[in-house]
């Protein structure tokens, strides 16, 4: 070899060496940077296998240990096991990985395993810290609330199902022929790196005495990859709904399935937007009203119950916000409507004892009230929720037993406490209902000069009205005078009452609610001196609205409405 070649060769030995040295001390950083990306897209199982590969190598600095430490320690409170959280985020403290985040969420895993002592302290350091941190003061009011409310009720009692196993079960929902369905997640197979857990797989049982029957696996449902859960039956037309989410987006929207032929058929995409999440369907009045979870702008936390009603069989409304009496800042989910009278759901936003615990709130009059907290043993510290009923026995899902993650419980339906209801006022006194007699046909003649101010076209007045309500608004029952008088001024007219509707629900149901606000408004007509033979009364439903197309609330509000116009005249 000569000197030129040598000189060569012993460059590019240089140049390998001095690669080899800066890949070997950038290696914990690259590591750190894999692991970060996967914890930012909350692909948790994945980030611990990361952030350990990072603790193992030698070139690791205090801090990068603490960070990854604590990092470890919040992906294992994200894939719900408490109790290894809490043994990794107080390593990553004690070797000085201190924010308000990490006391916070430490004081959470100990919520979650119902040590409200610890939680407290943990919330006070986050205090020190950031004295406005979001949630804080909602978790250390829980603690409070737990800590007082420690009767464990022994007396009603909450068995595991049979069927549960080291897996996740979830998403119970009561089906047709008997049949309750439920997902489970088992911890073999591929696993969802979001999870945990292996995708989910759907089984159905029955209620047999006391306990499940041995589950039988659905395969209709079944799609690669797909976590599907939480189903809602329509015994009218034959439909399930069920969630399902996409396993490399995590995005979740509702399908449906027709039973056909003693199968299911293929799922088909309902409600699906693809900006945010649709989930946990939940059907009420009889399938005219569809309950679910999502996280949609305009909502009040990270999901909100909101509902849609059906308009005809393949139409539905735009999806309403379920307000703020049960909606938070949090998460609210898997809604379950018993009789049209009772709103289950959970949520980790209200006053409760960790986690998602499970409410009830009355339903009155389409209006939904506060909710109750259903106390022990149905909430923990950990979380509780998916309950449901079901003849005289009520189901739920819970994960405080730390060995075999989410798991079904049994229990009496008779145990729930009731949520409270408003005492009932007693009610305006009503004249005897009057019979409106059609008048004759008449021959329709220009209009003669009224002796007052001819008002715009033929109409005299016009009433609305509250969604799904036949008494008009407040500000409009003083109005009954005014509108007689000006009736009264046209002697020799015809009028007609015409109810309207907002498209929302059904034809039928809202025929006949149009029927009941003009025959309403005519009884408050005629009590005051309207003729009743001057009068016809007639309901649209949501036909001829005053505003087509309606999307919006004040649109709605336009066409539920009563008209009072001239339709003829008598010679």
């Amino acid at each position: 070899m000569n000197s030129a070649s040598k000189k060569t060769y012993m460059n590019r030995v240089i140049i390998l060496v001095t690669l080899i040295i800066l890949k070997a001390g950038t290696l914990p950083h690259c590591f750190a940077q894999q692991a970060q990306k996967l914890f930012d897209n909350r692909e948790y199982a994945l980030a611990i296998g990361e952030y350990e590969k990072l603790l193992k190598k030698k070139k690791i600095t205090k801090e990068e240990t603490a960070n990854a430490e604590a990092h470890i320690g919040m992906c294992y409170y994200y894939l719900n096991q408490a109790k290894e959280a809490s043994a990794c985020i107080k390593k990553g403290i004690t070797h000085g990985y201190k924010t308000a985040e990490i006391y916070c969420i430490s004081g959470l895993a100990s919520q979650k395993q119902e040590r409200y002592t610890e939680a407290l302290e943990a919330f006070g350091e986050c205090l020190k810290l950031d004295s406005n941190y979001p949630g804080i003061n909602l978790y250390t009011k829980s603690c409070k609330y737990a800590i007082e409310h420690s009767d464990p009720k022994t007396s009603i009692k909450l068995r595991s199902s049979k069927i549960n196993t080291e897996g996740s079960e979830y998403g119970l929902s009561p089906c047709a022929n008997n049949e309750i369905f439920f997902s489970l997640a088992s911890n073999k197979g591929k696993i969802d790196p979001r999870t945990g857990m292996g995708y989910t797989e759907i089984y159905t049982t029955k209620l047999e005495g006391s306990e499940l029957s041995k589950p039988k696996k659905e395969t209709a449902f079944m799609k690669a990859y797909y976590n599907t859960g939480v189903f809602t039956y329509d015994s009218v037309s034959n439909h399930i709904y069920m969630t399902m989410c996409e396993p490399k987006s995590g995005k979740c929207g509702i399908y449906k399935s027709r039973y056909n032929r003693k199968k299911w058929e293929k799922p088909e995409p309902f409600f699906i937007n693809a900006n945010y999440d649709m989930a946990h369907p939940a059907l009420a009045k009889n399938g005219s009203r569809l309950y679910f979870v999502s996280n949609a702008p305009g909502g009040y936390g990270k999901t909100d119950i909101w509902y849609a009603d059906r308009i005809n069989d393949t139409q539905w409304s735009e999806p309403i916000n379920a307000g703020s009496k049960i909606n938070t800042a949090e998460r609210e989910e898997f809604p379950f409507v018993e009789g049209d009278s009772i709103l289950f759901f959970s949520s980790n936003g209200h006053v409760g004892f960790g986690g998602l615990d499970i409410f009830a709130a009355a339903l009155v009059d389409n209006e939904i009230l506060e909710p109750m907290n259903m106390g022990r043993p149905f909430n923990s510290g950990a979380d509780d929720f998916n309950m449901v009923s079901y003849g005289h026995k009520g189901l739920m899902v819970s994960s405080r037993n730390i060995k075999n993650s989410d798991d079904i419980y049994i229990f009496n339906r008779m145990d729930l406490p009731s949520p409270t209801r408003p005492e009932k006022a007693k009610p305006e006194p009503e004249p005897e209902p009057i019979v409106i007699a059609q008048p004759e046909p008449v021959v329709s003649i220009p209009l003669p000069e009224p002796p007052v101010a001819k008002p715009q076209g033929n109409n005299i007045a016009t009433v609305y009205f509250d969604f799904n309500k036949f008494v008009p608004q407040r500000e409009f029952r003083t109005m009954y005078d005014e509108i007689v008088a000006q009736m009264k001024s046209y002697p020799n007219a015809i009028f007609e009452i015409a109810g309207y509707t907002d498209p929302r629900g059904g034809k039928e149901f809202n025929s006949e609610l149009s029927d009941k606000r003009a025959e309403y408004i005519a009884k408050r007509l005629i009590i005051r001196g309207v003729n009743k033979a001057n009068i016809v009364v007639k309901g649209y439903g949501f036909n001829n609205p005053a505003a087509p197309d309606a999307t919006t609330e004040a649109e709605f509000q336009k066409n539920r409405r009563v008209e009072i116009r001239i339709i003829k005249t008598n010679q």
